[in-house]
Parts: structure tokens; sequence; C-alpha cells
């Protein structure tokens, strides 16, 4: 029985899907009303009764509009098109309303009509912002060039429903991981924004030539530098990609495929690459229905582990077993827990689905008290034949060390941290310290303290990080906000460079640890560690 409650998040999500449905009243109604103002102009006749109607309907139009445009398009743009369309299709509303007010009593003063007859071509531009969105910068221009002129763009890389045309066996095992698993990533979860129909940012990654070519977005055996790798494992939302009002982050473990791509040479070979499926009509356009969707080829445990397991964890599990909350005592983000044998029911047993209980508990039917997760959509058939493969192909866990079904420390680990903590108090002192001194010194050092803090003592400056924690540290969050933010810093003068940016994050990531006073460059410095939290 079908139980009706009422989320008023949901209804707000409902009133911004309408969105696409409001919006060409106003524009049909106001561009209306100016035609036919201005055709009782050139008559010398009066303010047209008609237009009037049209305008006080599109007005009221045009506030829904604006309202259900805020709900649709919530959150950050990397470009300027989404604020343009939204604040002007804002001010529209509030101008056409105004007009309106001008028509009460059916006699409006002079500057009603030509108000009028410029509300029309303003609102058509505010559309048109609107349409870029949807179907990329230059839409309407590339389609009225395309008339008269041969188009010189590149061809598109081949692509192929057929996941047999793919000859494997001829590429490179890098070439291979782009095809199986980092192209799947792209084309699911980037090329909406970064494809065909739209290039934001400028970057393309549907084709070869474009994807290598963009400035800094992927460096062939440096992952660090890539902006691609930067925007997918920042901790902030602001900057993430794909953006939080697209869909949550990308599992680790793709992230972690597209890194290792990149670090072997980010090899994009030659070959039909497997098409996306098919998009549906409109109403499943703006209402997404999933579908299921088996693997393009027959993948190694691996492989479903990085494209299908891990992200079904990442979706379904974590919040409940993860970083934050452990119910149960259970994480699933990392291998320890799922091998541990010294459990009454392990969860896993490799090699055997059958007695493993975490393939019991998603596989009992959704009414069953033992199903997991208990709240939500169950896993599809997909992921749970997935998971159940990856099981009965030893459940193998990419990076991590694992004997005899047990997750093991590696042995050098101590070693690896204490080089780590080495070389982030070296990047502290020849990167961020003089930084620092430069950028930030005037306002918050031993002559100015501007919000009781100052850079130049370490207590002052540990208590705006949280060590290994980024995206809780105040430091990190107001220096990677927009310049035009009101807490943006520096305050003066440019903002820090991407690089700077990286260089505190990667200092905090790795505990934020404090050089000897003697290493450190900035003027002044004292304190000790114990600021820091």
């Amino acid at each position: 029985m079908l139980a009706l409650t009422f989320d008023v998040s949901a209804l707000w999500t409902l009133i911004g899907k309408l969105h696409p449905v409001l919006v060409h009243f106003p524009v049909a109604l106001i561009t209306v009303a100016g035609l036919l103002e201005a055709w009782a102009w050139k008559k010398g006749e009066n303010p047209s009764r008609e237009g009037m109607i049209c305008l006080r309907i599109g007005a009221l139009a045009a506030i829904a509009s604006a309202i259900s445009g805020w709900s649709f398009a919530a959150g950050h743009d990397p470009d300027d098109t989404l604020f343009l369309h939204r604040w002007g299709g804002i001010a529209l509303a509030v101008i056409a309303t105004g007009v309106t007010a001008l028509s009460r009593g059916g006699y409006p003063p002079k500057a009603y009509r030509p108000l009028v007859i410029l509300l029309a071509p303003a609102v058509g531009f505010v559309g048109h912002l609107g349409g870029e969105l949807s179907w990329g910068k230059g839409y309407l221009q590339n389609a009225v060039l395309a008339v008269f002129t041969e188009s010189e763009e590149a061809p598109r890389d081949p692509a192929t429903d057929d996941a047999d045309a793919i000859d494997l066996s001829a590429l490179t095992e890098n070439e291979r991981h782009f095809v199986t698993t980092v192209w799947p990533i792209f084309r699911d979860s980037c090329i909406e924004c970064h494809g065909e129909r739209k290039q934001k940012g400028d970057l393309r990654l549907d084709r070869r030539a474009d994807a290598l070519s963009a400035e800094g977005a992927i460096i062939p055996g440096d992952p660090q530098s890539s902006d691609v790798v930067f925007l997918i494992e920042s901790d902030f939302e602001e900057e993430r990609m794909p953006p939080a009002e697209e869909g949550p982050p990308l599992p680790r473990a793709q992230t972690e495929a597209i890194r290792k791509w990149i670090q072997d040479g980010a090899d994009w070979p030659d070959v039909p690459l497997p098409a996306a499926p098919a998009v549906g009509g409109i109403f499943e356009r703006f209402f997404p229905v999933a579908h299921a969707e088996e693997p393009a080829a027959d993948p190694t445990p691996e492989e479903l582990f990085r494209t299908v397991v891990a992200p079904a964890f990442e979706k379904n599990c974590v919040r409940c077993h993860g970083e934050k909350k452990q119910k149960g005592g259970l994480r699933l983000d990392r291998p320890d827990d799922l091998f541990d044998e010294t459990r009454d029911e392990p969860l896993i047993v490799r090699g055997k689905p059958a007695d493993s209980m975490l393939h019991f508990r998603i596989s009992v039917p959704a009414d069953d008290l033992d199903i997991m997760p208990p709240e939500g959509e169950p896993l599809t058939k997909r992921e749970i034949d997935a998971v159940e493969r990856w099981i009965a192909g030893g459940a193998p866990w990419p990076g991590a060390t694992a004997s005899e079904g047990s997750a093991r420390k590696d042995p050098t680990e101590p070693a690896a941290d204490a080089e780590r903590r080495e070389l982030a108090m070296l990047l502290y002192a020849t990167a961020i310290a003089p930084m620092l001194e430069r950028r930030c010194n005037s306002c918050h050092g031993e002559q100015r303290q501007r919000g009781r803090f100052r850079v130049d003592d370490r207590a002052s400056l540990g208590r705006r990080v949280k060590a290994g924690r980024p995206d809780q540290s105040e430091l990190l969050a107001r220096v990677i906000l927009p310049p035009e933010h009101d807490d943006h810093m520096p305050a003066r003068g440019a903002p820090l460079t991407a690089l700077e940016q990286r260089a505190i994050r990667a200092w905090i990531l790795a505990g934020a640890p404090f050089p000897p006073a003697e290493l450190t460059p900035e003027r002044g410095m004292t304190g000790s560690d114990d600021g820091r939290r």
C-alpha cells in the first residue's frame, strides 16, 4: 500500500523541474505584448489593451519562471552564463511587474510604450542564455553559420554501440584501461557539460585532440598537476566536478582509475569508443528514469570493482558504513572490515559468494527485514550480479595489500608517513610561508591583526587549519572562494593561484606540520604546533 507523505524539499525540486515548461510563457507573452504595442504606435493609436493583458500575464509568468529557475539551477556554475541567465530573468520579472503597474487605470504614461517594446528583445536575450545552458554556447550562431558556410569542426572521435567492435587485444594495457574504465566515467559523468553540445570552461572530453590539448587539463604522466584530477578530488563543493547539483562526487575508485590512466601516460587509442545509452524523449530528459545497463565487455574482477562495485558501495552503503558513521562497527570504504575473517559471519569469503554475508544481505527480497540498504532503493540486479562476480573472482581491492582474505598494512607505511611529513614541512618552509608573508602579512601580521589572526604566529595559524582535513580548514576555505565573495581572502590584490591553493591543501592533508623555526623565512614567526587542532 502506498504511504502518502509531504516532503518540502521534494516539492522545491519539483518546482525546479517545471522551469523548462514555465519559461516559455513569459517569452511568448512579453514578446507579443511588445509587438502589439509597436504596431499600435506605428498606427498612431493608444496603447493596446490586448498588449496590456499579455504583459500582465507575462509578468506573473516571469515571476513563476524566476522562482522555478532558481531551484532548477541551484548551485555553482563555472562560467557566467548561468549567472547572467538567472539574474537577467529576475531583473526582467521585476521590470515587467513595474511596467505593468504603469498601465493601471488604462491610461499609462508616455514611458510605458517604449519600455514594453524594449522588454521584447530583453526577454529574447535572457531566453537565449537559457538555450546556451541547455545546448551549449554558440548553438544558434553555429546553426546560422552552418546554413551559409562549410563546417570546419574536427570530426568527433568514433563511437560504437557494439563493444565487440573494439579489438582490446591490439591495445596497450593503459589504452585498454582507458577504453574499459576511464572512458565510461567521462561518458557518463562529464560529457553532458564537456561534450559536443556544451563545452563548459572551453573543455571537451569526448574528443582526444581537445581533451589532451586543453592547457593544464590532462598532463600525461603528471596527475598531480592535471586540473581534471584536482577538480574531481576537491573537498569543496564550490570547485568540485561534477558540480554538486549534477550529482554526487565520483567514487574514490573512479578518481583513482583516472589518476592511474594519466600517471601511465594518458594513452587515448584511435578506436571506436563505447557509445552512451540512447537518451529518451523530453519527459526522460527532465524526469530521468534509471535504466539497467550491462557491461560493454566481459570485465575482469578488478574492472568490475572500479566500474560497478565501488560506485555501488559509495552510493548505497558508505553513508551508514563509512568514515563519518559506522553502523554495527562496520566500514565499507576500506577493505579491513570487509575481509575480516574473525567475524562470526564473514562479510566476504573470497571465491564464495554463497558464503558471503554481504552478498546475502543485498540479494534478499526488498521486503525482507535483512535487506541492505534498509532505506531507499535496493541495489539493482546489475549491481548485485557484479558483486557476486567480483567475490567469485577473488574480490580484489585495487590498491590494498591483502593476504589470505584479510587486508594488512604495508610494513613500509610508517616510513612513508614520516617521509610525507618531512616533505610537507619542506613545502611549508619553501612555498607556503613565503606566500603567506607576501600576500597576507600586511593585514594579518605583527603590526595589524585583522580578525585577531596572524599568519606569522603558528598558534594563530594553526587554529585556522584542521590537520588532515582540508575540507574543514578555514584557511583553505577562504582562499578558494570566488573573488567577489565577501569572505574571500586575500581581500586585496589577485587571488591565490591554483598552484598556491594546491600547496596549502597538500600541506593540510599531510597533517599541516610546521618545520623547525629556523627553516621558515617569515619574519617574527613565533609559537609552536600546539594551536593546531
